[in-house]
């Protein structure tokens, strides 16, 4: 786990790197995934196809994408830093700052503001005491406005991730029933809460 703190003040990447993370050290807490790297990299014609996925792989590892570990991932990926920084900058998949272990993402698109996105907003930033893009001080939920999340049929929406980044204990210990779920009742209609669990095994 990296040395940084997560807290509202810290939004801007360039303000939260882990102190003392070297492209070495990515790598070595890398090593344990190069048997999945060296498949994508059988599968794919060219070294820089793998990218976002080795991308997804330090995401796993470390629960969001460090500055150095972009670095470490150009270097396997065989691209420039600049067009791998590029690639994190452009998908919004790609956590650039530690988020709290739950991480609420709500739709705030046409179908979705239309169905009271932003009273859902409104609610979660009082009850959680902070703001949209922030974390709450004890490092537990994160809240963000996000452009979609494909259910547009049925806006709408909000998602709750479970963020693991210790790997060890992880893999069938971790159930629904365990996450704190809001009441039904505090959560304006016709709003549904998505339950998935981020567990890198």
């Amino acid at each position: 786990m990296s040395s940084c703190t997560v807290s509202p003040a810290n939004k801007n990447p360039a303000t939260v790197q882990p102190a003392g993370l070297t492209v070495a050290q990515v790598a070595t807490r890398m090593a344990t995934y190069q048997p999945q790297i060296a498949e994508l990299l059988r599968r794919h014609p060219t070294k820089r196809a793998v990218l976002l996925q080795v991308l997804h792989l330090v995401q796993g590892e470390f629960g969001w994408v460090p500055r150095v570990a972009i670095e470490w991932s150009a270097t396997v990926a065989e691209c420039a830093p600049a067009h791998a920084f590029s690639v994190v900058e452009f998908y919004t998949m790609y956590r650039q700052i530690p988020y709290g272990r739950f991480f609420i993402q709500i739709c705030q698109t046409m179908c979705c503001h239309l169905q009271g996105a932003e009273d859902l907003i409104a609610h979660l930033e009082k009850k959680l005491g902070i703001h949209s893009g922030e974390t709450t001080p004890d490092g537990l939920f994160s809240l963000v406005r996000v452009e979609c999340l494909a259910l547009c049929v049925k806006a709408g929406w909000m998602s709750l991730i479970s963020i693991r980044t210790q790997r060890a204990s992880m893999r069938g210990s971790t159930s629904c029933a365990r996450m704190p779920r809001p009441r039904r009742s505090r959560l304006p209609r016709p709003f549904r809460l998505i339950l998935r669990l981020a567990i890198w095994c």
